[in-house]
């Protein structure tokens, strides 16, 4: 069975196309009496890609507790204060005149495990182990900033490189090699594989429809409700028809920005007071773990690009037996799986955004 939402409300150019699939078998807890499951074969609106809503029996995420593991890895962390110092590297004075870059407690080194020729890693803050749900936005702000600073740097030594990646591997499960938080920053002329199809896609879209991909995603998105979370001054936060992270992913799209370079403050600090309260609700949902990245469009905005990030919570199925959420589907056969649908997500993170009742507790006395 297949069906497209192209009666709903929003623009002409948003498809949310959906097949789905019937699974019949016995059911050896009801006395072996027929029964049957009903999956997903879902299309991305942009690129076109299939995914999968595959509903896992009884399944519900497993918090998981870093915090021994943070404790057996503090003595040894190179990311430590007494440490960082001592066993980081330095920046070429060429090209960026101090050896470290540094904004509040956040510290911009090279990467000694370089993806690229300007690969740096910005160690976010002085404390070893922050839990999901403690990040306060002013932290992100200046993590976030040494990245445009990093950019900047490198151009106004000559280098035209047009694309500024940033990404956040945060804990064991989204691959961090490290507990204390870092993000990885990459300056390129080549952004890989999914950043210049979603350029070009979006590029195609506008030639198309005469108006920017996530303008018209996000018009729809509001219009429908389903996976609407949030709209702010600068950013809209999304959860994605079809996500790569089994537990779905969150989409936070820029309203009025190509790339992170000419981020302004005010912009920057939407989006992380944004990302603060995100990470704390994505935690009680039982989150522990995420990746998260921005994808640049280009500069010129009359390509109908947009700057958006994607957090893609990432989970352990199985702790006990440290089962993780990649196998052959999506890592070999490029077929993402939802087990937690993204309709259920929003549902899940949009009180996160409602403002107080007025009858709430003040906490002073």
């Amino acid at each position: 069975m297949s069906m497209s939402d192209n009666d709903r409300p929003g623009a002409p150019g948003i498809a949310f196309e959906r097949s789905l699939r019937t699974t019949r078998y016995l059911d050896p807890s009801q006395n072996w009496a027929p029964a049957q499951i009903t999956s997903e074969i879902r299309r991305d609106p942009l690129l076109g890609t299939t995914g999968r809503l595959a509903h896992f029996v009884g399944f519900a995420p497993q918090p998981e507790d870093f915090a021994a593991l943070a404790a057996t890895t503090r003595e040894i962390c190179p990311f430590c204060p007494d440490r960082l110092e001592v066993v980081t590297p330095q920046l070429p004075p060429d090209v960026f005149g101090a050896g470290r870059l540094r904004r509040g407690q956040a510290t911009l080194v090279p990467n000694l495990s370089p993806y690229d020729a300007f690969s740096a890693v910005t160690v976010i803050c002085a404390e070893h182990f922050v839990p999901i749900g403690d990040w306060s936005p002013e932290l992100l702000v200046d993590a976030i900033s040494l990245a445009r600073d990093y950019a900047a740097a490198i151009r106004a030594a000559g280098h035209a490189l047009p694309y500024t990646l940033l990404s956040w591997n945060y804990m064991p499960p989204a691959a961090s090699t490290q507990i204390h938080p870092h993000l990885q920053v990459i300056v390129t002329d080549e952004p890989g594989t999914n950043v210049t199809a979603r350029i070009g896609a979006q590029r195609e879209y506008l030639k198309r429809w005469g108006r920017p991909f996530f303008d018209d995603l996000v018009e729809t998105e509001r219009a429908v409700g389903e996976r609407w979370v949030h709209d702010s001054e600068h950013v809209t936060v999304l959860t994605d028809f079809v996500s790569l992270s089994a537990l779905s992913d969150v989409r936070i799209v820029f309203s009025d920005h190509q790339v992170l370079d000419t981020l302004d403050d005010a912009a920057l600090g939407d989006f992380c007071a944004v990302m603060s309260r995100l990470l704390r609700a994505l935690g009680e949902t039982g989150v522990s773990s995420f990746n998260m990245s921005f994808f640049p469009a280009t500069a010129d905005a009359a390509d109908g690009g947009r700057l958006h990030a994607v957090l893609t919570p990432r989970l352990s199925f199985s702790p006990a037996l440290h089962a993780t959420d990649i196998g052959a589907l999506n890592l070999q056969l490029g077929e993402p799986y939802m087990a937690r649908s993204p309709e259920e997500l929003a549902t899940s993170l949009r009180p996160a955004f409602r403002p107080p009742s007025a009858g709430a507790a003040s906490g002073g006395s």
